[in-house]
């Protein structure tokens, strides 16, 4: 036993010897489990020889989910609404083919554990997770591409760095699903989105530089706001009588200084994009309230939703505002009865300094969302109403600004089987009703994406397993 603990110490301390292997998959899977085991027997051990007290956890969530949808309705330029945001060239009046498709939602692994310090007082924290797409679609999951950190804690709160959601996405993650996970039927298809087939959130963590309108829903990430942000920087709060409070910055690393015009191309503005995010927490038993707020600069999300090329002369800087606010109750009638009602409401708010003639310079809009979910045993059935309304514009100068046709409604119902706190079984209906300028659609969108007025219907059928082995080890 003594050999084989030394020996795993000398592996752990050992420097990084450089193969290359070729192996077959029952030989990866053999290797990557191997990995898995004498990673935590090494950190254990380390921690056990410096005499500290430390965990170590692996965990993971599948999400696999397939749905038939189809679109109805979209608006040709014959009948188009009006709304200034929207070019006339995209009234096509195109309805993509009915289809099946198979989604991931937040499927990941991770890694995650502490290391005390000075016990309750003090404790090193830490994350790795990635994503995992078990729908076999190609996604950029590199190590640690979803929420990873190192940081501290204690009775004081805990203070990090790293890549993870932000507070204002954190009001309504773990409070709104039945499912809990992200899936496609939830309510970020009105939520956290200003529609322009804008997905509420960002696929691509932080600023995206040079960002324009296209049918990738990529550079369209500066004007969503259900998002995870790399370069954060969170402090989150202890509990005090059921108040609690969550702040982060995203820092301002993708700064650029003026830059003089030159032969062919014009000259830009200093721009310093960064993201503050907050969120205010009340929990007491059965009732939850959050509000929360977020605060984009120089992200030119309008820029986006019809306004001008952000970063530019005349147009230097931006700000971009969301707020809202989130209610739950839940009455449990018995150990196998309970109604659960959830009520959201959001506000968001994007601004351009644009200084050209008619160029779109303002747009907010209001939305919400309610869910009243029935549980029965193992049983749990559920509806959603979420609206979002047209909102107003405005132009630079004198000029009208119309939103006519911009609003959205979307309908859910879902049923869940808890077979086990684990395992989910679940099959959901969601239909989203776009006004004849609107283009809201669920995440991930339908590619090619939709055309103004097009209408998202679907039904499916998934299953959820999550997973977690930990070990620890004492003074």
């Amino acid at each position: 036993m003594l050999v084989q603990v030394s020996r795993a110490r000398q592996a752990c301390y050992a420097a990084p010897v450089m193969m290359n292997v070729s192996v077959d998959r029952e030989r990866m899977r053999k290797l990557v489990s191997g990995l898995a085991v004498l990673a935590s027997s090494c950190f254990c051990l380390r921690a056990s020889a410096e005499g500290i007290k430390a965990d170590i956890e692996v965990y993971g969530t599948l999400l696999p989910y397939v749905e038939y949808m189809d679109t109805t309705g979209g608006t040709p330029v014959s009948g188009r609404g009006g709304a200034t945001q929207v070019p006339i060239t995209a009234y096509t009046g195109f309805i993509e083919p009915p289809r099946l498709r198979m989604t991931q939602g937040t499927s990941n692994i991770g890694f995650r554990g502490s290391v005390d310090l000075l016990g309750d007082d003090l404790k090193v924290v830490w994350q790795i997770e990635n994503g995992v797409p078990i729908d076999g679609d190609f996604a950029s999951n590199t190590f640690a591409s979803r929420n990873s950190r190192l940081g501290v804690s204690g009775n004081w709160g805990t203070f990090f760095f790293g890549i993870w959601d932000n507070p204002y996405k954190w009001a309504t993650l773990p409070d709104i699903n039945p499912i809990p996970a992200g899936f496609v039927a939830d309510y970020t298809a009105i939520m956290s989105t200003p529609g322009f087939n804008v997905g509420a959130l960002n696929l691509s963590p932080g600023y995206v530089a040079n960002a324009v309108p296209g049918p990738s829903p990529v550079p369209r990430s500066n004007a969503a706001f259900y998002r995870r942000d790399s370069n954060s920087i969170q402090y989150w709060s202890p509990q005090f009588y059921g108040v609690s409070a969550r702040v982060s910055y995203t820092t301002n690393e993708f700064s650029r200084a003026d830059r003089p015009a030159s032969t062919g191309s014009p000259g830009l503005p200093t721009i310093s994009p960064d993201v503050f995010s907050g969120l205010l927490s009340y929990d007491n038993g059965a009732l939850k309230l959050r509000y929360a707020i977020e605060l984009h600069r120089d992200y030119f999300g309008l820029s986006l939703l019809g306004g001008s090329p952000g970063g530019t002369l005349s147009n230097p800087s931006s700000q971009d505002v969301a707020q809202q606010g989130l209610a739950s109750y839940t009455f449990t009638f018995s150990d196998t009865l309970a109604t659960r009602i959830v009520a959201n409401v959001d506000y968001l708010f994007y601004e351009n300094d644009d200084t050209v003639p008619g160029g779109v310079d303002q747009y907010k809009r209001a939305a919400f969302y309610g869910l009243v979910e029935q549980t029965i045993g193992k049983h749990h059935l559920w509806a959603a109403y979420g609206e979002a309304e047209r909102g107003t514009c405005s132009l630079v100068g004198s000029s009208s600004c119309s939103t006519d046709g911009l609003g959205a409604r979307m309908m859910t119902f879902g049923y869940l089987l808890r077979l086990a706190p684990s395992t989910d079984f679940y099959a959901a209906a969601y239909q989203v009703v776009n006004k004849k300028s609107a283009t809201y659609t669920p995440f991930p969108p339908i590619d090619p994406q939709p055309t103004p007025g097009a209408n998202i219907r679907s039904i499916g059928i998934g299953m959820l397993y999550r997973f977690s082995a930990s070990t620890s080890t004492s003074p």
